[in-house]
């Protein structure tokens, strides 16, 4: 036993020095790279461990046990040069992950041959004699596998940097972001399978926090298309001169072509990350045998759990990133923090395309309080009858033209939004769900109308709004200009009657409020239909406080 015990000792020695001179003298050579000195380096390896394992049978009585131990022992001795060289070219690359790939292809190849060889032999092999062996051959590229997620962060933020989607043309800034949310999608998912060729799954948590921040970066750049658009739409207005434009309403519509369209690739950017976080929840799901089972309960080959050595928060979090996927499914949300800034930028689209179509409407609305035939009366000494019409032709009961020309512009709503809203639009859709149109309740209602549906909903909305708060800041009224403003009220309420859009119960209590008269206009002061600070300005209004 004192002999064999010799022996051995001798034997690791021997074995030692000779893979360490193997090792050396590929690193003298000039002519050959480190691919092809890890090539060299395993294939020798694999040839001696065929070779040895015959005659080690016959010397020891483990012969396994020895030999793994051999080997472990030789495969320790090198792993500081070894590493080195590994860190060296990966962080001098110009693609770092690509190297990194191709570096550890090389050596899951020789594990994998590796896990032939032993198993062709008829013996009965368990994880934990053979982890110190498998651990010592990981060894050198486990600190490069810990940061696999800022390599892939980095090659990312990369592919941004020389990107500009904006053009002179806008049609041509449009194309350019429907290619571009494809291509970043398309990298997303190729940083993936990155993760599970170099770490069998093991970053993935590391690997998602890189795509989550490249693809807020992306959003941003979108958001910098946004801001181009609105810059255009500013200065179109501006050198007409008027809000209307020179074209009137048709310079709008164009604006507001290309608003649908950016929201239409932002909702395509929606679904593409919907999709791609139920693709990783699967793949996560389909390695649970992996993440769950103990390092040396299997043949650790090619699957090997370097995190709960060198990283084990981040082995943690993969767990418990397991863990919430399995209680949630696909509906764990993987990447918060796009999600939200795409939202937050199809809001913004939103806004501006409401903007962009309510702008006219706005206009004529924000300029009755100024209007003169609010303070006259036919009872005036001042004045007589014929200078009230100058403005108002007779109090007759038959609603203005400013009224008229704004329900005009209701009722050609529909045909002018038919465009964008009638096609069946997957994408337009899901970025219709996220971005709230002004003056609609966000309540989840409004989610079952159609587009053309909603964006009327929220014009007629915005239009009763604005025309109230118009009205109170009337700075008096005459009761023959109540009477008329009750008229235009109505007038009002049968255009949005024939768009299927009912009255806000402000726009009824006002229209009840003008066209009562002194006597019972104290009637509605308790009335439960009628709002108490609506009632107090109406009577500030008609003097009657």
């Amino acid at each position: 036993m004192e002999r064999e015990g010799r022996v051995k000792e001798y034997y690791i020695q021997c074995h030692k020095n000779t893979v360490q001179q193997l090792w050396q003298s590929l690193q003298d050579k000039k002519d050959t790279s480190l691919r092809e000195n890890l090539n060299t380096l395993y294939n020798e390896l694999l040839s001696k461990w065929q070779l040895e394992m015959g005659w080690c049978s016959q010397v020891f009585t483990s012969s396994l046990g020895m030999l793994v131990k051999v080997f472990g022992e030789s495969m320790n001795a090198l792993s500081s040069s070894l590493g080195q060289s590994l860190h060296g070219a990966v962080h001098k690359s110009q693609e770092p992950v690509t190297t990194l790939i191709e570096l550890r292809h090389i050596v899951l190849k020789f594990l994998k041959n590796f896990s032939k060889s032993l198993q062709s032999v008829d013996l009965s092999v368990s994880g934990p004699i053979l982890f110190p062996l498998v651990e010592s051959i990981h060894l050198p590229y486990c600190q490069l596998l810990v940061q696999y997620g800022s390599f892939q962060q980095q090659a990312l933020m990369k592919t941004l940097f020389n990107i500009n989607m904006i053009d002179a043309n806008f049609d041509e800034t449009l194309r350019t972001v429907s290619s571009t949310v494809s291509n970043v999608m398309s990298s997303s998912h190729l940083s993936i399978e990155n993760c599970l060729q170099l770490t069998q799954g093991w970053g993935i948590v590391s690997v998602i926090k890189a795509i989550e921040a490249y693809l807020v970066q992306f959003t941003k750049k979108l958001s910098l298309v946004l801001q181009d658009l609105q810059g255009r739409y500013r200065q179109a207005k501006s050198e007409t001169g008027s809000e209307t434009g020179r074209n009137g309403f048709q310079d709008d519509w164009s604006s507001l072509q290309w608003i649908f369209q950016f929201i239409q690739h932002c909702g395509d950017f929606l679904l593409r990350v919907s999709a791609f976080n139920s693709s990783v929840c699967s793949q996560v799901l389909s390695l649970s045998d992996t993440y769950t089972s103990p390092a040396n309960s299997q043949i650790p080959f090619n699957v090997f759990d370097y995190l709960s050595i060198y990283h084990p928060e981040e082995h943690t979090a993969v767990i418990g990133l397991l863990g919430a996927i399995e209680k949630n499914g696909d509906g764990h949300v993987l990447l918060p923090a796009t999600t939200n800034q795409i939202q937050v930028l199809v809001k913004q689209a939103h806004t501006l395309a409401f903007d962009v179509v309510f702008s006219q409407l706005k206009q004529k609305l924000i300029e009755i309080p100024k209007l003169k035939v609010w303070s006259r009366s036919t009872s005036s000494p001042l004045e007589s009858p014929q200078a009230l019409t100058d403005d108002l032709p007779s109090f007759s009961l038959s609603p203005l033209t400013y009224i008229t020309e704004i329900g005009d512009h209701l009722l050609t709503l529909p045909e002018q939004l038919e465009p964008f809203t009638s096609q069946d639009n997957p994408s337009l859709a899901a970025a219709m769900k996220h971005g709230r149109l002004p003056f609609t309740e966000d309540d989840g209602e409004n989610r079952d109308l159609s587009l053309s549906d909603m964006w009327l909903d929220a014009i007629a909305r915005g239009t009763m709004e604005t025309y109230v708060e118009s009205i109170l800041k009337i700075p008096r009224l005459t009761d023959a200009a109540a009477l008329q403003l009750s008229t235009d009220i109505g007038y009002l309420c049968n255009v949005l009657a024939a768009l299927d859009q009912p009255p806000i119960p402000a726009l009824t209590a006002l229209e009840k409020l003008l066209k009562s008269d002194k006597e019972t206009f104290p009637r509605f002061k308790d009335d439960k239909h009628t709002e108490s600070a609506l009632y107090q300005s109406i009577a500030r209004l008609r003097t009657w406080d």
